[in-house]
């Protein structure tokens, strides 16, 4: 065994261990073959490169064109040797272009090579912000396999196939002849890997530096407010992801939150509209530590306090309600005994005096009923301001007569019905009663006379009505309330509101301070009987589809459900979190003590994962302040459509610079793959 020294294809030394001289050669060889001869374009083109060094004139790519040959995705020589054509046919004293051509193209070959040997990084970060600058235009135009909102494998499928995009064009106009379409192929096959891995590692750089960030971002440094970062910024950028959770925009938030204010309920807040993603955000700003928690939870409370006034004027506003059921009997009685007295007064002076009699009437006056009110009718008259006379004369047998000459007016029948409606009051159901009231209203009426019982009819239909409304808002069922509601006239039908609203009022007015006093109207039954009375008088909202009342109660039940989910439930989070605020929890110091490594590590976890997600105390605070806004001065659009435009940004130029790095990569790949 000796040792040969050997000189490489370069003209470097090597020393190979081997038997004898052939089997040095031998291995040398196939480590370091030869390179492959060059053909007379390329032999040309290195002649003169030699040629104008030795002049002092080197024609070597610097930067500029690096940067160029990376904006065209390796195809600066392809251009450049296609424009120097005619030159290189006249030099070369040839009338074929297609040789002029391969003159001129191996030239800038030649000078590329040169270029990239005398200043590797230089040009090679040339040349891959050239490709970054057209690949990033090209994504912001809208040209890349990425689509917005696409998901994780979405994502990788677009970059694989940007990156085999931009590979196959490189590798292809960086080539010549057959070597085009191996290049394209090549640069397709490394594009596609280069665009799959890509956002994988990116994925995960964020996962490992993304909590840090956050951190830092979050703090109110003054490098943070240096770039538009902070406490502020990053709470409203969990703001943001919480309305991307909800699926509506700050326009449509704002519109929930005027129609809010207009409709008399200032105190419905963002948290509110936002739903389920508002309610966890305010959730996780009371219940960890810090000074946010307390100010939302002291707001939930007043205003919980305050959700049977809410309610109770939703139902008044929406039942034109404006008095209590025992008011409103007392003043339609008052105002039927007026209106009676004017009635029947106009009545009595007209057609009192006339006589009615029949033998169908003195057959009447055979009845117990009918004699009873005969006795009472004098004392019934002096009780209603009016005086009678009694034309009968009582038996010994307890039977009446009338004596001859005499007959009973208008005035006195209708006395003796108001005696028997005091029997049928203490006795409804009695058949005799109600049929001899029947049969002696048939004799003795006429058109003046019902004129001047129906406005006293109506009122008294109306007091019914009061009550028949109670009982359908403590027991009724719609199938039975709504028609008998639609049935009744207008005034009957505001006094059956005014009953239907007492108790349900009460209880909204009366309940405990804690309890939801709109669930009770939230089942089908309750809200298809309030939209078939709702009359709205309340005020008026500039939007939104449906009954203005239902809408209000629908947000007095969203607003206890925010509270609830917010101050409500097991306390086991609290005290967590209350632990979290300390220097160090106890089982921190219990770990140590028992070497529970494994303990002590998830608990520091623990302790750490808000700062670490960028959910620190001051965020919080500004988290729950935007949570909160609401009533006149909101302005959702002005708070987050900047923070919404910035993000969208950001997402769009953080897809133009992955497709603009793939572009650059597969040019600068490309481009130390080119042989001579």
């Amino acid at each position: 065994m000796g040792s040969f020294n050997l000189t490489g294809p370069n003209g470097e030394s090597y020393s190979v261990d081997a038997p004898d001289e052939q089997a040095a050669l031998s291995a040398f060889s196939q480590l370091h073959p030869a390179a492959a001869p060059l053909d007379k374009y390329q032999q040309a083109a290195q002649d003169q490169l030699g040629k104008l060094k030795a002049d002092g004139v080197d024609p070597s790519y610097g930067a500029a064109a690096s940067f160029a040959n990376g904006a065209t995705m390796g195809a600066l020589p392809t251009i450049m040797g296609a424009l120097e054509t005619p030159a290189a046919m006249i030099e070369h004293r040839t009338w074929s272009p297609v040789e002029g051509y391969n003159y001129a193209k191996a030239n800038e070959q030649a000078a590329l090579e040169a270029g990239n040997a005398d200043h590797p990084w230089t040009n090679g970060a040339a040349n891959f912000v050239g490709g970054v600058y057209t690949g990033g235009s090209l994504a912001k135009a809208g040209v890349t396999a990425v689509r917005q909102g696409a998901g994780a494998l979405g994502t990788i499928g677009g970059m694989m196939a940007d990156g085999a995009g931009y590979g196959a064009s490189t590798g292809f106009l960086s080539g010549e002849g057959q070597g085009r379409l191996t290049g394209a192929a090549e640069g397709a096959a490394g594009g596609a890997v280069a665009g799959a891995a890509l956002p994988i590692a990116a994925k995960a750089a964020t996962t490992v530096a993304g909590p840090f960030v956050a951190q830092a971002l979050a703090r109110d440094w003054w490098g943070s407010r240096l770039i538009g970062a902070g406490p502020e910024q990053a709470a409203k950028m969990s703001l943001i992801q919480a309305m991307g959770h909800s699926g509506q925009t700050p326009a449509e938030l704002q519109l929930a939150l005027d129609n809010a204010t207009a409709a008399g309920q200032p105190q419905f807040t963002l948290a509110d509209a936002l739903g389920k993603a508002g309610r966890d955000k305010l959730s996780n700003v009371v219940r960890s530590p810090g000074p946010g928690g307390p100010e939302v939870a002291d707001f939930l409370s007043r205003r919980q306090a305050a959700q049977g006034r809410d309610v109770s004027s939703a139902l008044s506003d929406g039942l034109g309600v404006n008095t209590t059921s025992d008011r409103l009997a007392t003043a339609l009685k008052a105002q039927r005994t007026a209106d009676a007295n004017a009635d029947y007064g106009a009545l009595r002076a007209k057609i009192g005096g006339d006589p009615i009699w029949s033998p169908e009437l003195q057959a009447l006056t055979s009845r117990p009923s009918v004699i009873q009110a005969i006795g009472d009718a004098k004392d019934i008259a002096a009780e209603r301001g009016y005086s009678v006379v009694n034309p009968f004369t009582k038996q010994a047998d307890g039977t009446l007569s009338l004596p001859e000459g005499t007959s009973p007016t208008f005035d006195f029948w209708d006395t003796v019905k108001r005696g028997l409606d005091r029997q049928i009051a203490k006795d409804p159901t009695n058949p005799d009663l109600n049929g001899t009231k029947k049969a002696l209203m048939s004799l003795i009426d006429s058109p003046d006379y019902q004129a001047a019982r129906e406005p006293f009819a109506r009122t008294s239909r109306a007091i019914d009505a009061i009550d028949t409304g109670k009982q359908a808002a403590r027991s009724g069922r719609p199938e039975d309330t709504i028609p008998a509601y639609n049935d009744l006239e207008p005034g009957a039908q505001a006094a059956y509101r005014t009953g239907y609203a007492d108790p349900l009022m009460e209880q909204a007015s009366n309940g405990n301070p804690g309890a939801n006093k709109a669930l009770p109207l939230m089942n089908e039954g309750t809200q298809a009987e309030l939209a078939n009375m709702s009359l709205y008088q309340g005020p008026q909202q500039p939007g939104g589809p449906g009954d203005i009342m239902a809408q209000r109660l629908a947000r007095s039940n969203e607003m206890n459900a925010t509270r609830n989910r917010a101050l409500s439930g097991s306390q086991t989070f609290d005290n967590m979190a209350e632990e979290k605020s300390q220097a160090l929890e106890p089982g921190l110091l219990l770990d140590a003590a028992h070497g529970n490594i494994h303990g002590l590590v998830l608990a520091l976890a623990r302790t750490g994962v808000n700062g670490l997600t960028g959910s620190t105390p001051a965020v919080r605070q500004k988290l729950g302040q935007l949570l909160l806004t609401r009533g006149p001065g909101a302005d959702v659009p002005g708070a987050l459509t900047p923070a919404v435009n910035g993000m969208v940004q950001r997402k769009a130029l953080a897809r133009a610079l992955a497709s603009g790095l793939l572009a650059g990569g597969s040019s600068t790949a490309q481009e130390q793959g080119v042989s001579r």
